[in-house]
């Protein structure tokens, strides 16, 4: 399956969970940039900021732009505050178990945050929760396939978009 069919495959999940509505933007966009990192990411154990970086304000434009359409200002607070949480959780995280997250980590976990924020705080919770649970459930078939030790590089950016896209679609 190609990273087009798989992007066009979420979009049209996203479609069918969220319907027409304004906020399918936001997502749309997230949903277009996460395939291409995550698949970066699984080849190259990295997300390059070039890709990840310019979906910041792309996102919180079609999220700002869904809250003024549908007069609902404590949407697009509950993003950004998502994407604050999410951001200051995974340094917290990253300060913790030096090694463990890497700034791009970092750095997508807030973008996530801005989509699961929208939806209130549960979702943020549920998408967090399912990406640290399918990272590790990854890293443990790894290592129970002889594939992988505890001291060997997993991309978790794969994982954390599986998590928030899961609970977008839950």
């Amino acid at each position: 399956m190609t990273l087009a069919s798989v992007t066009a495959c979420l979009f049209g999940l996203l479609a069918w969970r969220v319907g027409v509505r304004p906020e399918l933007l936001g997502y749309s966009a997230l949903a277009a940039v996460a395939v291409p990192l995550a698949a970066i990411d699984l080849l190259e154990q990295r997300l390059p900021a070039k890709l990840l970086m310019p979906a910041y304000p792309i996102v919180i434009a079609l999220l700002a732009l869904a809250a003024i359409t549908e007069h609902n200002g404590t949407a697009i607070v509950r993003s950004l505050a998502g994407m604050i949480f999410l951001l200051v959780f995974y340094l917290i995280v990253a300060l913790a178990a030096p090694g463990a997250l890497g700034a791009a980590d970092i750095r997508l976990a807030g973008l996530l945050g801005l989509a699961l924020g929208w939806p209130g705080l549960a979702t943020v919770i549920g998408g967090t929760v399912l990406g640290l649970l399918y990272g590790s459930l990854t890293g443990t078939i790894l290592i129970v396939l002889r594939r992988a030790t505890r001291h060997t590089l997993i991309p978790f950016g794969p994982a954390l978009i599986a998590g928030a896209l899961t609970a977008l679609l839950a």
